[in-house]
């Protein structure tokens, strides 16, 4: 079985740094933790307790999460 992980799109162009995520607009540095599970993978963000995903492969579960949590932190109002 072939594992490819694709870029989300609006990932495309975004530079990634030892200092975090700059796609453009806001520069973020946000710790997913992906940790086995039976034949899949868990992956969750210490920031965010509430948020889970999992996937079949560590880049399904890292890119499920990246792109939830842009879809939250874009959808946050600001404080």
């Amino acid at each position: 079985m072939t594992n490819k992980w694709t870029m989300p799109e609006w990932m495309e162009g975004a530079k990634v740094s030892p200092e975090g995520l700059d796609v453009g607009q806001t520069l973020v540095e946000i710790t997913i933790v992906i940790n086995p599970r039976g034949e899949s993978f868990n992956a969750r963000c210490p920031a965010f307790l509430s948020i889970r995903v999992h996937g079949p492969h560590k880049e399904e579960a890292l890119s499920k999460m990246v792109e939830i949590l842009h879809a939250y932190i874009n959808s946050s109002e600001p404080r």
